[in-house]
């Protein structure tokens, strides 16, 4: 995805990079604009922060994979609304494949982002339909719709209107930062439209969401995506971690993944999602957890899980814990 990883960024390009943070980091999108002023500011994006988002990608995909929740009929057709510059789509057409997808719609406030998508997917799967997205004259077929790192940017009319898209796609990939306000409107998006929607992931049941319990106010949903790790051997993310002041190992996400609902009764998993870190002691440990009974946190002793513990140690993005466990 990046050209060259150990090309060397000018000073300006950096200063860049840290206006573009500090303008993620306010949330003061509404009286910006068209942020995207220029192809090289794209450009720049592209190869950095957008390579760390797409990395969320693909932890969200290797779940659904892993769980074998992309094995049945998936729709060819991807709808990527607030594209950027295209990430989303990169990631989703590297894990299912040309068998699968036959084309891409691209759809973002700024026509530059749309037209940087577009040239950018076709240098990378050439031949594929891309087209930008019309939402007066929508796909006819089923389609599966992106949303990425866009929730804090719309305003009521506009989530209103990504609301209204979720409710006729057949598919929804929705990634987001794993802050505790994109959690929380998340989770009203997902109260909203769990009535017409199958809950896929991360949530192990379909019912009321346990952040909302009174009880669980200074918690939120969120999980940490793991970058490659060529990541850490590499000149250019090493100069992008001392210039921004980001950590490469963290990638908090928070996520939402739905199916339109199908007339059988969905199954619901008796298995409880382990959210954000545990926190491990010596000996124990303590973890958040959501099943269908709410959201909790519990203590676990290592002696009784040392596989378990073994486990959350490597990998924590998509453990469950099994029922006979909490």
């Amino acid at each position: 995805m990046i050209d060259n990883p150990n090309e060397k960024v000018n000073a300006e390009d950096w200063a860049e990079l840290k206006r573009l943070r500090q303008t993620f980091l306010s949330e003061s999108f509404s009286s910006l604009g068209d942020y995207w002023c220029s192809s090289h500011l794209l450009k720049l994006y592209h190869k950095s922060f957008a390579q760390r988002i797409g990395w969320k990608w693909d932890a969200v995909l290797k779940e659904l994979k892993t769980k074998k929740l992309l094995d049945g009929p998936i729709p060819g057709i991807v709808i990527d609304y607030g594209c950027g510059t295209g990430i989303a789509s990169h990631k989703v057409m590297e894990c299912l494949g040309r068998d699968v997808v036959s084309s891409i719609y691209f759809g973002d406030k700024s026509p530059g982002a749309v037209r940087f998508s577009i040239k950018e997917f076709q240098k990378s799967f050439p031949g594929m339909s891309v087209q930008s997205l019309d939402l007066q004259n929508l796909p006819s077929e089923k389609w599966i719709l992106c949303l990425s790192h866009i929730i804090n940017e719309l305003s009521d009319a506009e989530l209103k209107e990504v609301v209204s898209l979720i409710e006729k796609s057949e598919w929804v990939i929705w990634v987001e930062p794993g802050t505790s306000s994109t959690s929380r409107k998340l989770i009203e998006v997902r109260e909203r439209v769990r009535e017409k929607m199958d809950i896929l992931a991360p949530c192990p049941h379909q019912q009321r969401c346990g952040m909302l319990s009174s009880e669980n106010d200074r918690h939120w949903c969120h999980f940490f995506a793991a970058p490659p790790v060529e990541v850490f051997q590499t000149a250019f993310w090493g100069q992008f971690s001392h210039e921004l002041n980001i950590d490469l190992r963290s990638l908090p996400t928070s996520y939402l993944v739905f199916r339109r609902k199908e007339t059988r009764p969905s199954t619901t998993p008796s298995d409880s999602r382990v959210i954000g870190r545990p926190r491990l002691y010596k000996g124990n440990g303590k973890f958040l957890i959501c099943n269908n009974s709410g959201v909790r946190e519990i203590t676990l002793l290592e002696r009784s899980h040392r596989d378990l513990f073994k486990e959350f140690k490597k990998d924590i993005f998509s453990k469950m814990i099994p029922e006979e466990g909490t």
